[in-house]
């Protein structure tokens, strides 16, 4: 048990150097995950592009076996902290696979969601469900309503 899932750790982290190495938003880096580990359900991943340490690029991708998704690119200017981001990317993809229909709304909040994060201190992620879907709408302003 311990050795099967060592094996699967070391899977991932080669996937994981596999996909850091082709970040252009192609379906290539996924063929890579999908083919070192065919079990999974999806696979995804959060593609950054660090700038400074205060402007970042931030979309993601998903493949779930039949489609490839690919959200929408946000340019993360005066970042407030970045600890955190991918708790809520993963917490908004796990929201919106359980709330939306389609997969591709799914990724979107789960990017806007992470976005949103990188303007509040801290660990959690404070903001609510109608400031992430106000961003996934197109209101770029980041004014988060409390």
């Amino acid at each position: 048990m311990v050795l099967q899932a060592i094996v699967w750790t070391v899977l991932a982290w080669f996937a994981g150097l596999l996909l850091d190495a082709n970040l252009s938003l192609q379906p290539a880096g996924f063929l890579c995950l999908r083919v070192l580990l065919p079990i999974l359900a999806m696979g995804l991943c959060i593609l950054r592009e660090s700038h400074s340490a205060d402007w970042s690029g931030w979309a993601a991708c998903l493949n779930d076996g039949k489609d490839f998704y690919v959200s929408k690119k946000y340019e993360i200017r005066d970042i407030i902290d970045r600890v955190g981001g991918g708790d809520s990317f993963a917490g908004g993809l796990i929201y919106g696979l359980n709330n939306y229909e389609d997969k591709q709304l799914a990724l979107e909040f789960a990017v806007a969601a992470s976005c949103l994060k990188h303007s509040v201190i801290g660990d959690f992620n404070r903001v609510g469900v109608c400031n992430v879907e106000k961003l996934m709408g197109g209101d770029g302003t980041g004014r988060v309503q409390r």
